[in-house]
């Protein structure tokens, strides 16, 4: 006896690649959430969203004004660092100095991590 079945590829969150019953994932799409879950071959559950078009457009423009008001708020923070530091602020000490540069020098130790320069507070 052959049976013959259709198989989709699916792919995991973690990049496992494997393949389902083309039953099964018509099934998950359209029942969605709540309605059992998939596991890939390393064990990690997902579940299909019952989504619409629509739906997803506004899902993804919502996450795309998330990314912007959280990238928004890093620029006005660095602005802000960027300010204090022009006023001779020292952003570790929170105290005034005339050449913060020298003071940044003396009291501050410069590390690398990654290559990416980090500043060390010293006490």
């Amino acid at each position: 006896m052959v049976v013959m079945v259709e198989l989709v590829k699916v792919t995991c969150c973690s990049g496992c690649v494997f393949a389902i019953s083309k039953d099964l994932y018509d099934y998950m799409q359209q029942k969605g959430q709540g309605h059992g879950d998939i596991y890939c071959p390393l064990g990690h559950r997902f579940h299909y969203l019952n989504e619409s078009e629509a739906q997803k457009i506004e899902r993804l423009q919502l996450e795309i004004q998330r990314k912007d008001n959280e990238l928004a708020r890093e620029r006005e923070e660095k602005e802000r660092l960027k300010r204090r530091a022009l006023r001779g602020l020292c952003i570790f000490c929170k105290r005034t100095f005339l050449n913060v540069q020298r003071h940044m020098a003396c009291k501050h130790k410069v590390i690398d991590v990654n290559g990416t320069k980090l500043l060390e507070a010293k006490r």
